[in-house]
């Protein structure tokens, strides 16, 4: 499970270099998790 979250973040991070626009959706996706922790 935590395997596929990294690689999930891998592919959020990676995104964010082709797509600069979902910089914000990364951000408030991060935001979502830590505040859930």
């Amino acid at each position: 499970m935590v395997n596929y979250f990294f690689r999930l973040l891998f592919k959020i991070f990676g995104a964010n270099v082709l797509f600069p626009p979902l910089h914000g959706l990364k951000m408030k996706f991060l935001s979502d998790y830590f505040n859930l922790r």
